[in-house]
């Protein structure tokens, strides 16, 4: 009968700690039983708080219990043992994410609800007396969750349920009462419904911002095949065209030199001609030159008075003039038409194609143009007109109202605050933005001020050497100092020996990555050229100090 209530009262002898057969039992004031390991451990890792409660039904104790093994308890579990299946206990699995139970020496048991009001968290079999002890219904209870300790207050150890709008901050209601007694305070709640309704309007203009952005990526993608196809369009003329140009000088060479061949060959069949004759005619002279001595030998005086007159006639008396060959065809005209045409091919094989432009905003078209350009007239075909961007310049740069003309200014302009504001270095940025042609513009200069180029991405606020214009590897700059000129980029000076000029011209060639600056008088003069493979849109740019002015030309 003792076995049958034992085996009827299994959940008795299970340890509500490790949720296993009970080991050494030890028993609590308040009868609950535990393993005497597991209730230690679980008092040990409680120690530093003073108070010690029931794992099972929450009853403090103060002080620390000391608990020994229960005797009587470990007889009835043995015999229990003996009534026991022989089947192992089933295996609890969890998954990464599950919180642990805190009750649990193994921490592979997952909870099934966090308690706010114990800060902690309970598997299925430790979170039954939250549902059968009357004190313990009161507590909240929410779905497992990490770091609850989060949730309390720390001043006063009262869950945090309420926000204050003044502060923006989480309080609990002690803290109401008290340091945030006059603040402006809702439940947290209703504060998250609020926000929450304001997220979604953020999420659905996301997501109209998504789509916007989607549709002009499917614009640009089908703009991009257009060119694609137009550019290939173009790249099969121009095979054509060199083609058929190829195939002309290839048939001029043939028709060249089939008239060569011609008359060569008319020429040498009238020699072969001129030649036979001359031989015939040199065979009948000998043979009259040996009638004619034997003529002068002989005695009988009667038959020399006979032939004299026949013998004495000589053959071939006709005249041969000096024979001219090529009489229809002038080597020298041809020697001079192939030297012109050499000349020809040899120059435009020198040119290269270029990009050319009235305006950064008009779509460039293509011309061959000659590789080195000396005339300023060349250049002006490539002239863009430029203005200075307002919201980049430093506050202690003036600018004029036409967006020409920047100069140093010892008072603070009252320029608005802008991310894109030089905060340190007294630089300037304009407005167009310079990729994939050829641009040339000119500006007077006073003072030492730096004219060039950077990238968009130049920083704006420090103040190291790396953040000025020419300082770093994105930016290329020329200024003017009293010997002469010098180049800069990434820090690294070039000096440049010449004399000043009031007047600039810079030309860049943003295809084959050349950025050249010429001294411009009654001629123009190359100062220095930058080469460089240029991967983003470039911006003209100005550094000035002390008394330096820069005029951007019409």
């Amino acid at each position: 009968m003792a076995e049958a209530n034992i085996s009827l009262s299994q959940d008795e002898f299970t340890c509500s700690v490790c949720l296993e057969l009970l080991k050494d039992p030890a028993s609590t004031a308040c009868g609950h039983n535990f393993c005497l390991d597991c209730i230690q451990q679980y008092w040990d890792q409680n120690s530093n708080m003073g108070v010690f409660n029931c794992p099972q039904c929450r009853q403090t104790f103060s002080p620390r219990p000391v608990l020994g093994r229960n005797t009587t308890l470990v007889e009835i579990v043995e015999r229990f043992k003996k009534t026991m299946p022989s089947h192992p206990l089933p295996e609890n699995h969890t998954t990464p994410g599950d919180v642990p139970c805190d009750f649990c020496l193994d921490k592979t048991i997952p909870a099934v609800k966090s308690c706010l009001t114990c800060t902690a968290s309970y598997c299925e079999s430790h979170i039954k007396p939250h549902y059968d002890v009357l004190a313990l219904k009161a507590h909240l209870l929410v779905n497992p969750r990490r770091n609850l300790w989060e949730r309390i207050c720390p001043a006063h150890q009262k869950v945090i349920d309420i926000f204050c709008k003044t502060d923006e901050t989480s309080i609990c209601c002690f803290c109401a009462m008290t340091e945030h007694k006059s603040h402006d305070t809702v439940i947290s709640k209703t504060e998250r419904e609020k926000k929450q309704s304001h997220l979604n309007m953020k999420q659905t203009e996301i997501h109209h911002r998504i789509e916007e952005r989607l549709q002009k990526l499917t614009e640009l993608k089908e703009g991009m095949e257009a060119f694609k196809r137009s550019a290939q369009k173009e790249i099969e003329e121009a095979e054509k065209l060199f083609t058929e140009l190829i195939h002309s000088i290839e048939t001029t060479c043939k028709k060249i030199i089939e008239m060569i061949k011609d008359n060569e060959n008319a020429e040498v069949k009238k020699s072969e001609g001129v030649m036979e004759q001359l031989e015939n005619d040199i065979s009948a002279l000998r043979k009259r030159s040996k009638e004619l001595t034997e003529l002068s030998k002989t005695d009988d005086d009667i038959s020399f008075l006979q032939n004299y007159p026949t013998l004495t006639t000589l053959p071939g008396n006709e005249e041969f003039s000096d024979i001219s060959f090529c009489s229809h065809f002038s080597v020298a005209a041809l020697t001079r038409h192939k030297d012109n045409l050499k000349s020809a091919v040899e120059k435009l094989c020198n040119w290269e194609v270029q990009t050319v432009t009235q305006d950064v905003c008009v779509s460039p078209f293509y011309s061959l143009q000659p590789v080195e350009m000396k005339h300023r007239e060349q250049f002006l075909k490539f002239f863009c007109r430029l203005k200075l961007n307002p919201r980049s310049a430093h506050r202690h740069l003036h600018l004029s109202e036409d967006l020409k003309t920047v100069s140093c200014s010892s008072e603070i302009q009252p320029y608005p605050s802008f991310p894109a504001r030089f905060h340190h270095w007294p630089q300037v940025l304009c407005e167009e933005a310079l990729a994939r042609d050829c641009f040339y513009w000119e500006v007077q200069w006073s003072g030492c001020p730096e004219i060039g180029i950077t990238y968009k991405g130049i920083n704006r606020k420090g103040a190291g050497v790396n953040c000025r214009l020419g300082g770093n590897s994105n930016s290329w700059c020329l200024s003017h100092y009293g010997a002469g000129y010098y180049a800069l980029h990434n820090n690294k000076p070039t000096i440049i020996s010449a004399p000043f000029s009031p007047r600039i011209g810079i030309f860049l060639d943003y295809i084959t990555g050349s950025l050249s600056f010429y001294s411009i008088s009654n001629s123009m003069k190359l100062l220095h050229k930058f080469h460089a493979t240029f991967t983003q849109p470039l911006y003209p740019a100005f550094l000035l100090q002390g008394d330096a002015s820069v005029t951007i030309c019409q």
